[in-house]
This record gives C-alpha cells, structure tokens and sequence, in this order.
C-alpha cells in the first residue's frame, strides 16, 4: 500500500495480458496482399527504420488502398512527410 494509492499492493503481482495474435484480416489486407512482395516483407527484409518503412508502405499501397485520385495524393502525401521526418531526423532538426 501508499499512502496515494491505498488500494495499490506492491507486493502483488501484475497481470499483463498477452498481445493479441494477428488476425487474417489484418496481415493480408487486400491493398497489401496484391504487391508482390508485400510491403512488410520489403520492410523487414531491408531493415529499414519505422519512417523509412512508412514511406514504402504508403508509397506501395498509393492508389490502390483508396482508388480515388484524393485517396492516391494523400497516401503520396503521407510517404513524403514519413520522408520529410527522415531527413530531419538525420540533420538533427526536430519534428515533421
């Protein structure tokens, strides 16, 4: 017990639940599962950072996640600020 917290044990131990396992439906998502390679395997097989990765997979999945002309732009916008961030992350600037 303390003193703020009076019903907190820290002599008890802590559940943590397990993560949940993938589901189908997220790890061959139809606009991923047409690439060949998938973007992920790319990814990981290159082992490229968290914004690196970003920009792939955003670069890979433009027009054909959301068909649309907007949809296409703006996942072209988002492979950019993932690149943007790379950069100045590598110039020591901070942010996007």
């Amino acid at each position: 017990m303390t003193d703020r917290y009076p019903d907190y044990d820290l002599h008890k131990p802590v559940y943590v639940m397990p993560p949940k396992p993938v589901t189908a439906s997220v790890a061959t998502q139809k606009h991923y599962a047409e690439l060949t390679p998938e973007p992920i395997t790319v990814i990981e097989g290159w082992g490229l950072s968290y914004l690196r990765g970003n920009a792939i997979k955003y670069l890979a999945r433009a027009g054909k996640k959301d068909q649309t002309q907007e949809g296409t732009i703006k996942d072209l916008e988002k492979a950019i600020s993932y690149i943007r961030r790379e950069i100045n992350t590598l110039q020591g600037k901070p942010g996007w």
